[in-house]
């Protein structure tokens, strides 16, 4: 039997967040737990506060954020919240308290824990959710995969890796089965939390689990690198045999990556310029390049950024600011300082943006609190950038901020990102603040039309409703009319059915128009026609001019098959002048379509045609 898989291979299309499994190990993610406002001080404030609680809470789940837990002996064990577990001092008392909510927790408890880490920052909102997750597998391992469906890439990835890798040690053959109803993404995210926890398993059978999950050569690149990492001494040898082969073989690409890898953790940078020397194929030298600078980045970010920016082309900065990106995450602080005092602003405009970027993802409260430390330019992108990747999270709590933007146009593009996130969540509530909140009385008309266009789905006449009560602004258009352009797209005959409420004027006008379009694109032209009876005289020539127009843009000769179905003789003079105008050379229509639409136009359109003919024809003399 060989034990081998002593280290992971990482998987380089996605974060590089190290999980470790199993009951001691997960001790270590619970230490390495960051916090959002990390206090490195006073050790002797590490007491960790209790509540006590009566036996029937202690039964319960409080979903509003407390979690308690009954210990064998009958004693209650303390109450917490996990973002009070995450503004914990040290990383011992954020693993004690996260130990002490998990150790006795049952089904809803971890549940409850599992929502309330979906307020944490990045990455302790990850690494939080693959330790309760791993806790929820034990429990039921069925209701932690249909929790897991819920994320997205790549946070999905790594707390699936997480979960299997806990779920292997106390029923593997279940794991595995499970395992492979996945997606190909989620199967190679349990198979690489398999093979990193089950050291005890045969090269045989790791390879067997590897075939199932439909990646065996997974399997052997671990099982090769380990014998790598034992013996090899010269990485460059191994690394000349395999790169001949690497560039046309997708499954050996991961495998050289990390045979790059050892050689540059053996060499250091010196390698990279042998490594990137060798590879031919762009797309090889890419990937692999992507991968080392956030590697050494971790260990060495400015080496890494002084040697990225030696081999990176303008305008693509590609291993830059994955240097950037990386640099972030350890220590924005030093990361600012050496963006700051670099030379080129095309280049220092791009890490910047990174920067930013990342640190409103990663911790988006801090980066607020930071903003005096960036460029005055860079400020409106910052809080946008932050204030929005909070709204993904807690909508209320972002929507309270806006207060605090100054600049109009940053407001509205964060306020639509909050609604865009607050409707999915609870639409009474976005709606309220759209309505009433007197600090969007800038933008109240464009976000109310964002809103409606969401809202229409869900219920029409509640929309409808919602618009009428909007009182009309001169010069613009009622929100109604919002309401009937989604239901021109999405329901036309209940978009027919609520025009009669739109108030008169333009917004009808407009209305109409873009109703008539919608039924012609869609092949109902019949309704089309019709809907000329209903029209107010005001809007019927905007409506026909809009209508036809699509119409004959869109199917020439059917509106020439079409003329006995027109409701009077105006309109059909109306489409005949408007099939004329649009075809002078006869492109579309032969002449004898030309002469039996002719017969339709009225007197007034006939003179109107010759006028128009004329115009044409001393205007291409004129151009001769």
């Amino acid at each position: 039997m060989s034990n081998h898989r002593v280290g992971k291979p990482i998987n380089y299309f996605f974060l590089a967040i190290v999980f470790v499994a199993g009951i001691g190990v997960s001790a270590a993610i619970f230490y390495g737990l960051p916090i959002q406002e990390r206090n490195d001080g006073n050790l002797d404030n590490a007491t960790v506060p209790t509540v006590e609680i009566s036996s029937s809470s202690a039964n319960s789940a409080d979903l509003s954020g407390n979690v308690a837990g009954e210990t064998a002996n009958g004693t209650h064990s303390p109450i917490y919240s996990l973002v009070d577990i995450a503004k914990l001092h040290s990383p011992l008392e954020r693993s004690t308290a996260l130990h002490f909510a998990l150790s006795e927790a049952k089904e809803d408890r971890v549940l409850a824990l599992l929502d309330q880490s979906k307020q944490l920052d990045y990455p302790a909102r990850v690494q939080a959710q693959a330790v309760i997750l791993q806790k929820l597998v034990r429990v039921n391992p069925s209701r932690a995969l249909t929790q897991i469906g819920e994320f997205n890439q790549p946070i999905s990835s790594d707390v699936l890796s997480a979960m299997f890798s806990e779920w292997v040690q106390f029923d593997l053959n279940e794991a595995i089965s499970h395992a492979t109803t996945l997606d190909s993404t989620g199967k190679q995210a349990a198979l690489e939390g398999i093979l990193q926890e089950r050291i005890d398993l045969t090269d045989q059978k790791c390879r067997e689990i590897a075939r199932q999950l439909g990646n065996e050569q997974y399997a052997i690149n671990v099982i090769t690198l380990e014998k790598l990492n034992k013996s090899i001494a010269e990485p460059e040898e191994v690394w000349e045999e395999i790169v001949k082969e690497a560039p046309h073989d997708s499954k050996q690409l991961e495998l050289l990556t990390q045979v790059a890898q050892i050689w540059v953790k053996k060499q250091g940078l010196e390698a990279l310029n042998h490594i990137f020397a060798s590879l031919a194929n762009h797309r090889t030298r890419s990937f692999i390049s992507r991968a080392l600078y956030r590697e050494v980045a971790k260990s060495n970010p400015n080496g890494a950024l002084e040697h990225a920016k030696t081999v990176d082309n303008v305008p693509y900065y590609d291993s830059v600011l994955i240097v950037v990106e990386e640099w972030t995450r350890s220590d924005v602080h030093s990361a600012l300082a050496a963006i700051d005092s670099m030379s080129g602003e095309v280049l220092q405009q791009a890490m910047f943006n990174r920067l930013v970027e990342t640190w409103a993802t990663d911790n988006p409260n801090s980066l607020l609190e930071n903003l005096n430390l960036l460029p005055l330019d860079m400020v409106n992108l910052a809080t946008q950038t932050a204030i929005s990747t909070l709204a993904t999270r807690v909508p209320r709590d972002a929507s309270a901020m806006l207060v605090t933007v100054e600049d109009e146009s940053v407001k509205l593009n964060i306020a639509m990102d909050v609604i865009t996130h607050w409707i999915a969540s609870d639409l009474n509530a976005a709606l309220d603040w759209v309505l009433n909140d007197p600090d969007l009385e800038f933008g109240r008309t464009i976000l109310l039309s964002s809103l409606l266009l969401k809202l229409v789905d869900q219920d029409p006449e509640r929309a409808m409703r919602v618009a009428l009560e909007r009182p009309m602004i001169e010069n613009e258009l009622g929100p109604e009319y919002w309401v009937i352009t989604r239901l021109g797209q999405t329901d036309v005959n209940k978009a027919i059915e609520l025009m009669p409420e739109v108030r008169d004027g333009i917004t009808k006008t407009e209305a109409y128009r873009g109703l008539g379009s919608e039924l012609v694109k869609k092949g109902m032209t019949d309704k089309a026609l019709q809907l000329v009876q209903e029209i107010p005289q005001y809007a019927k020539e905007t409506y026909l001019s809009q209508m036809l127009g699509t119409w004959v843009n869109r199917d020439p000769t059917g509106l020439v098959e079409s003329f006995d179905q027109m409701p009077s003789a105006e309109v059909a003079s109306s489409a005949a002048l408007k099939l004329l105008l649009s075809d002078p050379w006869g492109e579309h229509l032969n002449s004898e379509q030309r002469e039996l639409v002719r017969v339709h136009l009225t007197e007034e359109d006939t003179k109107r045609l010759e006028r128009l003919n004329l115009k044409t024809a001393e205007t291409r003399i004129r151009w001769r």
